[in-house]
């Protein structure tokens, strides 16, 4: 029994007809392909999965920023209140002050 390709002439002739061996191909490329579907499947997820929890930490960020701002606006705010009650304060009584100085 000599060497035909790859497979000598015993293991050739205890090999299946044909057909069998074609559909037995086509049976193991349909599994690898099922199997390299699931993998990339997977890979997706896990993929978008990441994407989605980094979305919600840039999202989480940006709340966090935008709360800071909003409370540095509110503190801006009530010094400006402060600032404006006081100038009010001071020209009443500079008003005040002229009003009552016989001088002028």
């Amino acid at each position: 029994a000599g060497y035909v390709g790859w497979v000598c002439g015993v293991c050739r002739a205890s090999l299946p007809d044909r057909p069998t061996r074609v559909l037995a191909l086509q049976a193991l490329l349909r599994r690898e392909i099922l199997l390299e579907c699931r993998r990339l499947v997977h890979l997706h997820c896990e993929l978008c999965s990441r994407d989605h929890e980094r979305d919600m930490l840039v999202e989480l960020h940006h709340f966090r920023v935008h709360k800071r701002m909003g409370a540095l606006a509110r503190r801006i705010f009530a010094f400006n209140a402060t600032l404006l009650r006081e100038c009010n304060d001071l020209l009443i009584s500079a008003c005040l002050a002229v009003e009552g100085d016989p001088t002028l």
